[in-house]
C-alpha cells in the first residue's frame, strides 16, 4: 500500500467515525473501474487530498468513482509533493474545488497557496472540516448533524504508524503463537488495513489448518515408547492401535510399522542403512510377506517359518536339556571315577556286575512298555529306550556310561601293568637324529605317502620285486640315515587280521623262530606311547590274538625316527624269537633284530 492510499483511508475513518478512546481502525475502501477522463479526474482530486499530508494537515478520503456530467476545474491543478497550482501559472492554487460523488452529495475543497484549510460535503452525508496546525500538530474541526468536535490527527497518525509496524512484525514473526493467542495480539492493535485483516484470517486459518492436520497425524503415528504389544497386537492406551509407529534403530536407520484396525501388523520399512518395504497379507491358511528390496520382490510363508522356529526352539530346549543331563552326569561321573580309581579289581568286578543288573532291568522294563503300547516286541533296543521318561533316560545313560568308564579303568590297569612288564629297567632308549633333519624335501613327502597308504606294506609282502618311486626313495634314505652307536629296545604289536597270511603268520611264532617281513616294521620307541596303546590295545583286552614284541636293537642298525615316536625299520627285515611270556593272558615276545648283510 502506497503512502496516499494509507493516508487516505486513515482519513476515511475520521471522516466517518466518532472519536473515543478506542478508535475504529481505518479500512481500505474499493474503487470500481472508471471511464479514462472519470479515472483522471479521480486520480487528480486524490492528489490534491494528498496534499494534507506533505504540507502536514489531514484530508478527507471523499473523492472516488466522480459523477461525470459538470465542468470540474480539477482538470486545471496539478499537485507537486502534495501542494496545488494551476497547470498553466505554475503558481500555487488558492480557491475551490467543486465536485459531485457518485451517490450524488456534493463537495468542496478550499485551497490557499496550494494547502487544503476547509472541506464540505452536502447531500446524504452533511459535514463541515476545519482544518488546523496548532502548536505544530495537525487538529480538524467537524461540525456534523448539529455536533462539533475536533480530532487530533497527528495523534491519530503516530498510533497508525506504531500500529502498522506492531502488526508488521506480527504477521512476519507469528510461528509460536496459536491461533488464539495470535488474534488477542492482533485484536489488541487499533489500526488494520483490509488486506491486514485478510492476511490475518488467512494466518488464523493456516494454523488452524496445520494443528487440525497434526492432530489427525498424532492419530495414526505414534513413537514406539508409545505403543504397547500384547501376544503381537499394538495397543494404545489399553485400547487396540490403527495407525504407524515410528522408531529409530541403534545403528541410525529409521523404521515404520504400520497396523491395521485390530492392531496387526500390515507393512514395515526401513531406510538407512537397509531399505526394503515388507507387506504382511494375513490368510486364514498363513501370513505371507511379500519384501521389496532393491528394485526386488519376493513372499515368504511366516507361518512356515513360524514351524522351523519352533522346531528349532524345541531342538535348542532339547540340547540344553540333554546338556544340563551331560553335566550332571559328568559330576556323578567324575565322583564316580575318583571312588573307582581306589577300588580293588575284585571290588570293581562286583561294581559292574551291579550296574550291568541294573541296566539290563531298565531294558526289560522298556521292552515292556514298548509291547504293551504296539502290541508287538521293540524292533531293537533304542525303539524301546525311546519309551521311557527323560529321567529314565538320564539313569540309563549315566548306568551307560558307568559300565564304559570301568571298562577302560580295567584296560588301564591292564596296560599299566602290562607297561610295567614290557618296560623293563634293562632296556635302553633309542638314541637318533629325527629324519626330517637329513633327508631332503622329495624324501619327506615319500615317507608321507607311505604312512597314508594302508595297502602298501600288503603289496610288497604279496607281489614279488614289487617297486614304486616312493619305494626306492625310502630305500636310499634307510642308507642315509644314520646307524646305531649303542643297542636300544623299540616295541611292536602284531595280531591276526583278517587275511590269511597274518593268521598263519601269528600261529607260526614261537622261540626261536626268525620272523621275516616283505614289507616296512613299525616299532615305537616308547611302550606308552598314544599310538602304540591304540595298536596294542585289541590284543590286551583279548579281541585279537597277537603278540607285543619287545625287540632289541644292535649297534648298527639303520632305521628312520618319525612322528609319533615311530621308529621305521627298513623292508626284508629279520626279527627273531628270543623268549615269549604269558603275562595275563597277553602273550609278550622278547625278540633280537637282525643286522642285514
Amino acid at each position: 500500500m502506497n503512502y496516499l492510499d494509507y493516508y487516505s483511508n486513515n482519513m476515511k475513518a475520521v471522516n466517518n467515525t466518532k472519536i473515543t478512546e478506542q478508535q475504529t481502525p481505518p479500512k481500505y475502501s474499493v474503487q470500481p473501474k472508471k471511464e479514462n477522463d472519470e479515472q483522471d479526474k479521480s486520480k487528480k482530486l486524490k492528489l490534491a487530498l494528498a496534499g494534507l499530508a506533505a504540507a502536514g494537515i489531514a484530508t478527507i478520503a471523499v473523492v472516488y468513482n466522480i459523477k461525470k456530467g459538470k465542468s470540474v476545474k480539477l482538470s486545471d491543478i496539478k499537485f507537486e509533493k502534495g501542494i496545488a497550482s494551476l497547470k498553466k501559472s505554475k503558481s500555487k492554487y488558492t480557491g475551490k474545488i467543486k465536485d459531485t460523488l457518485k451517490n450524488g452529495d456534493k463537495i468542496i475543497l478550499n485551497y490557499e497557496n496550494g494547502i487544503l484549510k476547509s472541506s464540505s460535503r452536502s447531500g446524504q452525508k452533511n459535514f463541515h472540516k476545519i482544518y488546523k496546525l496548532p502548536n505544530g500538530e495537525k487538529i480538524v474541526n467537524i461540525l456534523e448533524n448539529g455536533e462539533d468536535k475536533l480530532v487530533n490527527i497527528t495523534k491519530i497518525t503516530n498510533e497508525a504508524k506504531v500500529s502498522n509496524d506492531k502488526l508488521k512484525k506480527l504477521l512476519s514473526d507469528n510461528s509460536n503463537l496459536s491461533p488464539t493467542e495470535f488474534l488477542k495480539q492482533t485484536s489488541e492493535i487499533k489500526y488494520k488495513n483490509n488486506n491486514q485483516q485478510v492476511e490475518i484470517n488467512n494466518i488464523v486459518k493456516n494454523k488452524e489448518e496445520i494443528i487440525r492436520k497434526q492432530s489427525e497425524y498424532e492419530k495414526v503415528n505414534k513413537k514406539l515408547e508409545d505403543i504397547t504389544f500384547e501376544k503381537g497386537i499394538a495397543k494404545y492406551n489399553g485400547n487396540t492401535y490403527k495407525g504407524k509407529v515410528h522408531c529409530k534403530l541403534k545403528n541410525g536407520d529409521k523404521a515404520v510399522l504400520e497396523y491395521d484396525i485390530n492392531g496387526k501388523l500390515i507393512k514395515s520399512e526401513r531406510t538407512g542403512s537397509k531399505n526394503f518395504v515388507k507387506e504382511y497379507n494375513n490368510h486364514v491358511l498363513g501370513t505371507t510377506v511379500k519384501i521389496t528390496e532393491n528394485g526386488t520382490e519376493k513372499r515368504i510363508n511366516i507361518n512356515a517359518l513360524k514351524e522351523e522356529a519352533l522346531n528349532k526352539k524345541q531342538i535348542a530346549k532339547e540340547l540344553a536339556q540333554k546338556a544340563e543331563i551331560e553335566e550332571r552326569i559328568k559330576s556323578e561321573l567324575d565322583d564316580f571315577s575318583s571312588v573307582i580309581s581306589k577300588k580293588s579289581d575284585e571290588d570293581i568286578e562286583a561294581i559292574q556286575k551291579e550296574i550291568l543288573s541294573e541296566r539290563n532291568n531298565i531294558n526289560i522294563k522298556a521292552s515292556n512298555l514298548y509291547k504293551k503300547n504296539y502290541g508287538v516286541d521293540a524292533p531293537n533296543e533304542y525303539s524301546s529306550l525311546n519309551m521311557l521318561s527323560i529321567e529314565e533316560r538320564q539313569k540309563y545313560d549315566l548306568l551307560e556310561k558307568k559300565i564304559d568308564y570301568i571298562s577302560r579303568e580295567k584296560e588301564k590297569r591292564k596296560f599299566d601293568y602290562l607297561h610295567k612288564i614290557i618296560h623293563k629297567t634293562s632296556d635302553k632308549p633309542l638314541q637318533t637324529k629325527h629324519s626330517n633333519t637329513y633327508l631332503n624335501s622329495e624324501e619327506c613327502r615319500a615317507f608321507n605317502r607311505y604312512y597314508d597308504d594302508e595297502t602298501l606294506n600288503y603289496k610288497l609282502r604279496q607281489i614279488p620285486n614289487y617297486m614304486t618311486d616312493d619305494i626306492k626313495l625310502m630305500d636310499n634314505s634307510f642308507n642315509k640315515a644314520p646307524a646305531l652307536t649303542q643297542e636300544a629296545t623299540v616295541y611292536r604289536a602284531i595280531g591276526k587280521n583278517i587275511d590269511e597270511a597274518s593268521v598263519k603268520h601269528i600261529d607260526s611264532i614261537k622261540e626261536g623262530k626268525i620272523l621275516y617281513n616283505a614289507g616296512f616294521t613299525s616299532t615305537s620307541t616308547n611302550c606308552k606311547n598314544g599310538q602304540f596303546s591304540q595298536f596294542a590295545s585289541s590284543i590286551v583286552n583279548g579281541s585279537q590274538d597277537g603278540y607285543i614284541m619287545r625287540i632289541k636293537l644292535p649297534i648298527g642298525t639303520k632305521g628312520v625316527l618319525g612322528g609319533y615316536d615311530e621308529y621305521l625299520l627298513p623292508r626284508n627285515a629279520q626279527i627273531k624269537v628270543v623268549k615269549i611270556n604269558n603275562v595275563n593272558g597277553v602273550k609278550i615276545a622278547d625278540c633280537e633284530y637282525i643286522l642285514p648283510h
